[in-house]
């Protein structure tokens, strides 16, 4: 698996490996590497595209119907089932942005579960994911960076939850 030159960097300790491979394999384990190498508005575009086989059918048939036709046949007729038993559009949360965000973050909570620690997984968005290039110092407050940035602010929640304390304790990672 291809992490990115960033994962490579001797400035990254082992956690902040640990956080970018996770993260990596999580989304290619769903299938959705081809997803992430398509860049923010293409990846959008597709949800959309997926999105709108479940609105209301026109007479022409429109770009999203030909996505089942890209599909391996056994998969094809599976989704034609599965796409017809569904009655009206698909709610607002699985579509469009909330389904990339959706990815994004359950992806970092991936990998803040295998680094285990906080701070790298932080620090690696920082640098990485969220960051777009900011320069932070090794031991820097991450208190603004933070606060500035939804998906850290979103990791710190998680972090602080019960369910990521129960995820962590099922797993045989915490007491």
């Amino acid at each position: 698996m291809v992490v990115g030159d960033e994962g490579l960097s001797e400035t990254f300790t082992t956690p902040m490996r640990s956080f970018l491979v996770a993260r990596a394999g999580f989304v290619a384990s769903l299938g959705l590497a081809r997803i992430h190498d398509l860049g923010p508005e293409r990846a959008l575009e597709l949800i959309r595209m997926v999105g709108g086989l479940f609105g209301p059918r026109h007479d022409d048939p429109t770009a999203e119907h030909s996505l089942l036709g890209e599909l391996p046949p056994r998969n094809r007729e599976a989704a034609a089932r599965d796409i017809a038993a569904h009655e009206g559009p698909l709610p607002s949360t699985y579509t469009g942005e909330s389904v990339l965000l959706g990815i994004v973050r359950t992806a970092d909570r991936a990998g803040l579960l295998a680094s285990g620690q906080l701070r790298p997984a932080l620090e690696t968005l920082a640098l990485t994911g969220s960051g777009a290039g900011v320069s932070l110092p090794r031991e820097a407050d991450l208190t603004w960076a933070v606060r500035s940035r939804s998906r850290l602010k979103d990791l710190v929640k998680y972090a602080l939850s019960e369910s990521y304390h129960q995820l962590r304790r099922a797993l045989g990672l915490a007491i």
